[in-house]
């Protein structure tokens, strides 16, 4: 794969090496950092980082900085095997880039890993964070464009290192899908590089332990991190306006990340950091809900007394359970409410298969008659309704909300699939009309599983493929 050389590829912004944009990009040269209005001094861009994080403490104290004094080693070549590494052509940009895999034979390190393990063994500087850049390559089976870790030295003493892939600026940006107006703009030139450092300036030797947190545009039950401090990881692939910034110095556009603040991690609020903000960007107005986790739940294990199977299908919002039992080789509905189960089936019913509930109770289901013909039924107030969509072989009931609106699915008694199988369309039964619903490009069956209060259907179709 390759060649991709840090100190011949010409690179944006400054048209020459990946190495000369380094040292004149932000990470390495000063200047006027700002988070809104406040300048948070003349410094290095993961400086003004740390600066703005622990505002409350040092924007009295002009003179407190973690600043890089960079010193360059000759460029190092790596040769990636053929079986460890390929060339793609990303889309849109059409710009190729290199994967390098890890390896199952060597402890399933990569060969940058275990160029970096080598090198480190070689200069063992503990004083020093080891940076290593390459040109448009994602490591960790394509998993990685940066990390930053620790390795042992022997007498105590141990290496931080960083690594980070410096990007053409159109490389991994698109639009995540049509019509679309957000865009994400990928991982520009030093954007990598600056999530690393920022990172390690925060948790040298990744071993600072926060509550566990996830990616700051979706939902706290996504958490899925082991609680370190990455101030990095929450953004990277977040599609916000301003996770890639863009920062002017000297008439020349770097793209940097924007970085969280320590704040955060404390779901602290207010936030006691510059501006009173989360991040440098001021990405997001709030810290992050607290994570759900297997131990944050209850669990009740439910059996119907003398049944050989029990399966618990919906639940309401007053905790009401409905489901089926099975008991002598016939299947029962069943109601679970203050620890107390009652059996029900609708009359002539051979086999029962409730499958919802609303807060109201109302329960929705489907049931065999005494020739095996299903139909859907519904059931409230003790009273079972028989409903069979209209011309329809078979019908099947599946969710109801609120307001009683129910979704379900029939069988098309006159329409086959090329197999011989009758198509299966999707239905909406609302105040007595029912309406069918095929999911666009319907072929062979559309099914809606369950309706919320909005009037909002999720299921699934079969569109021939």
């Amino acid at each position: 794969m390759g060649p991709y050389s840090t100190s011949t590829d010409i690179v944006a912004p400054l048209n020459t090496s990946v190495v000369n944009n380094v040292l004149a990009s932000p990470m390495f040269t000063p200047s006027p950092v700002y988070a809104g209005t406040v300048n948070l001094g003349n410094t290095q861009y993961a400086d003004a980082m740390q600066r703005g994080s622990l505002w409350n403490k040092v924007s009295g104290k002009p003179n407190y900085h973690v600043l890089l004094k960079p010193e360059v080693y000759p460029t190092q070549t790596i040769v990636v095997p053929a079986a460890l590494g390929a060339v793609y052509t990303d889309y849109p940009s059409g710009i190729p880039y290199g994967v390098v895999n890890q390896d199952p034979n060597n402890s399933y390190q990569s060969p940058i890993q275990t160029f970096i393990s080598n090198f480190v063994a070689q200069v063992k500087d503990p004083s020093a964070l080891l940076m290593f850049v390459s040109h448009n390559i994602v490591d960790c089976d394509g998993g990685c464009l940066g990390y930053h870790d620790v390795l042992p030295l022997g007498g105590g003493s141990e290496q931080t290192y960083a690594y980070a892939s410096y990007n053409d600026q159109a490389l991994f940006a698109y639009f995540p899908y049509v019509g679309s107006t957000l865009f994400f703009a990928g991982y520009p030139d030093i954007n990598p590089l600056s999530h690393e450092v920022s990172e390690w300036i925060n948790d040298p030797f990744v071993d600072n332990i926060v509550p566990a947190w996830g990616v700051i545009d979706q939902p706290s039950f996504s958490c899925s991190n082991g609680g370190t401090l990455e101030v990095g990881d929450p953004l990277e692939n977040a599609i916000l306006s301003k996770r890639v910034l863009s920062d002017v110095v000297g008439g020349i556009t770097w793209h940097p990340q924007d970085i969280v603040f320590l704040p955060w991690f404390e779901q602290a609020s207010p936030s006691t950091a510059v501006n009173g903000w989360y991040t440098f960007g001021n990405s997001t107005a709030t810290p992050p809900e607290p994570c759900i986790t297997p131990g944050d739940y209850n669990y009740t294990t439910l059996d119907f007394p003398g049944s050989t199977r029990t399966r618990a299908v919906g639940v309401n919002n007053q905790g009401t359970v409905v489901g089926r039992y099975a008991l002598a080789g016939v299947v029962h509905g069943f109601l679970y409410r203050n620890g107390q189960y009652t059996s029900f089936d609708p009359p002539g019913s051979i086999g029962t298969y409730p499958q919802g509930i609303n807060d109201q109770g109302q329960i929705v289901g489907n049931m065999l008659d005494a020739n095996g013909n299903a139909h859907g039924f519904s059931y409230s107030a003790d009273v079972f309704k028989v409903i069979d969509f209209p011309g329809g072989l078979f019908t099947n009931l599946f969710g109801i909300n609120d307001s009683g609106v129910v979704v379900g699915a029939y069988w098309d008694a006159a329409n086959f699939t090329p197999y011989g199988y009758n198509l299966i369309h999707g239905f909406e039964l609302s105040n007595g009309i029912f309406t069918t619903i095929d999911a666009p490009p319907f072929a062979y069956e559309s099914i809606p599983y369950g309706i919320n209060n909005s009037g909002a259907i999720v299921g699934g179709y079969d569109n021939g493929d």
